[in-house]
């Protein structure tokens, strides 16, 4: 089997922490949380209920947290 070092976008919600265990259990090495922050609340992409939390989350994981800033709108977010 091949060990992949991953970075995972993560949210702080069940799904993406699951999705993060789950390649940890494969054996993969997940070196990054991902949590992508829009500028706007109605974020047309991205997750932003209690996202304020990933970065908590992702340190009880023992994983390190990086944190992006995106616009929030559609057409900013489908070209990142």
């Amino acid at each position: 089997m091949v060990t992949l070092r991953l970075a995972a976008l993560f949210s702080g919600g069940k799904d993406s922490t699951y999705a993060a265990h789950l390649a940890q259990e494969m054996g993969h090495d997940v070196s990054y949380l991902v949590t992508m922050l829009p500028a706007r609340d109605d974020s047309w992409m991205f997750h932003t209920v209690n996202i304020g939390l990933a970065p908590l989350v992702a340190q009880a994981m023992g994983i390190e947290s990086v944190v992006v800033s995106t616009s929030g709108e559609k057409e900013g977010e489908l070209l990142l």
